[in-house]
């Protein structure tokens, strides 16, 4: 499946899913990565641009929602036994230090906050996890209050009331522990519910 750019590869990638707008010809389409690094990463798609083609790139930092630009040139399609296209792997080429530290920031908050997040989700989902079926539905009965935690607003973008609660936390970026938890604080506040 996957190429051995694993033996190239200068720096680590972390298997991250962040929300990713690509801009292409006047048309900007989302996608998901599944793992990110300061100098790349891949995301899933069926687009299949081309092979050194450069792409402009906003990636949406999952706990701040901030948008990072950065331009990626694709490296390599990723296909299946099939041939489908699975995505791309690109790589940064306005590396800049800035844009360095800011990714760094990216990865090393969201590893701290998967270790939080894992430590305490029994806790801090009080027994959703148990209790909602992943084909549950979510739907919004409270406007939420301003200033809500970043977090919690990435959840609630993908509540919709069609969208069952599997389907958000594939779609908002973030893991299914930080999904699930965000959910419960959004059930507590009473600013959704679940059916």
């Amino acid at each position: 499946m996957e190429s051995s750019g694993a033996e190239r590869r200068e720096h680590p990638r972390h298997e991250i899913r962040v929300r990713v707008h690509v801009a292409q010809l006047g048309e900007v389409s989302g996608a998901l990565t599944r793992d990110l690094s300061v100098g790349g990463l891949f995301i899933e798609t069926s687009v299949a641009y081309a092979v050194g083609s450069c792409l402009p790139a906003r990636l949406i930092d999952p706990r701040s929602a901030e948008q990072i630009a950065v331009i990626c040139q694709v490296v390599r399609h990723v296909r299946d036994e099939r041939d489908a296209l699975l995505g791309l792997a690109l790589s940064f080429t306005n590396s800049t230090e800035e844009l360095i530290q800011r990714l760094r920031l990216v990865v090393e908050g969201f590893d701290r906050a998967q270790n939080d997040a894992a430590a305490a989700v029994v806790s801090a989902t009080g027994g959703l996890l148990e209790r909602v079926p992943l084909s549950a539905t979510a739907r919004l009965v409270a406007k939420p209050p301003a200033g809500l935690d970043p977090l919690l607003l990435q959840v609630l973008t993908f509540v919709d009331g069609s969208r069952d609660v599997d389907a958000v936390c594939r779609e908002c970026g973030l893991s299914p522990v930080e999904a699930l938890a965000g959910f419960a604080e959004l059930e507590r506040a009473g600013i959704l519910v679940i059916d």
